[in-house]
């Protein structure tokens, strides 16, 4: 699950389509492969400079740009059809993490010519996630990996693949510094600028399994788990709030944290969680 913000308007990905949202009107429709999608399980959004809508999907690319609807997959470049992630560099170039439950996967680059490449080196495991920094280093979520890809062209691993202490990366962020953090089931990471690692879990007080991550506008971490939400506080120790069910995105909108579960939107307000009706329960 991936929320994106548009003016007054979230992008929402979801199983059954892209979900727009209006939280000023509260009006709501979603797009699915009876508009054009190339699939209904949208995986992660970005959204471009000119706001064109980039969706990583299970059956390739989806590009919204108005009304319409442009899709790409393997016959166009990619490398697999199934793509996880999407990250859009400084220059415009869209990069696409895709994976394959059997057999190798790797990045696909689509440049602002059309042209499609694959990064040799990225060929292996799949890519769970993808995030790109402020000098275009492009770092990679695999399976018990962290690899790093510069704008230079060097290929580092900030996880090697003998080191299995990382376990499954299910998201990462980049910070006000440029530094990396990232979550798997083992906990929450922070890497320093050489890769070093520093890990925070159940001896900080972080309890439940990670799946999300987000860093709010005041730079606070927030780590969505199976059964909750966890905040990080100042002295490193964790805050829980216990929820019924995993909490699959992290987002901030008027002050508030909004809480993407499998069925609902939860509100975190500074003193109480309350949950919002979905949007496909208020037809």
């Amino acid at each position: 699950m991936d929320i994106e913000e548009e003016g007054n308007t979230l992008w929402i990905a979801t199983s059954g389509g892209l979900l727009n949202w209006n939280l000023q009107t509260e009006a709501y429709y979603k797009l699915t492969t009876e508009d054009g999608l190339i699939s209904n399980q949208i995986n992660e959004i970005a959204i471009d400079a000119d706001g064109r809508k980039w969706l990583a999907t299970s059956r390739g690319v989806s590009m919204i740009d108005g009304t319409n609807i442009t899709s790409y997959n393997s016959d166009d470049g990619l490398f697999t059809n199934d793509v996880n992630s999407v990250g859009i560099d400084s220059e415009g170039n869209k990069w696409f993490g895709t994976k394959t439950q059997y057999g190798p996967s790797a990045v696909s680059k689509l440049d602002n010519q059309g042209n499609w490449s694959t990064i040799p080196e990225s060929i292996g495991f799949g890519i769970t996630c993808l995030v790109i920094d402020a000098s275009d280093n492009i770092y990679m979520g695999r399976y018990k990996q962290i690899v790093k890809y510069s704008s230079n062209g060097d290929w580092t691993f900030f996880v090697p693949a003998s080191q299995e202490s990382i376990g499954h990366v299910a998201e990462m962020i980049i910070d006000e510094n440029q530094e990396l953090w990232a979550v798997s089931g083992d906990g929450l990471y922070h890497y320093d600028s050489d890769g070093n690692p520093t890990v925070y879990d159940a001896s900080n007080g972080l309890i439940g399994f990670p799946k999300s991550l987000f860093i709010d506008s005041n730079q606070n971490k927030w780590i969505g788990m199976y059964e909750g939400v966890s905040k990080m506080n100042s002295d490193n120790s964790f805050t829980n709030h216990i929820l019924n069910e995993p909490v699959l995105t992290v987002f901030e909108k008027d002050a508030n944290i909004l809480l993407g579960t499998v069925n609902d939107v939860t509100s975190y307000n500074g003193c109480l969680l309350y949950t919002s009706p979905s949007p496909r329960d208020r037809g």
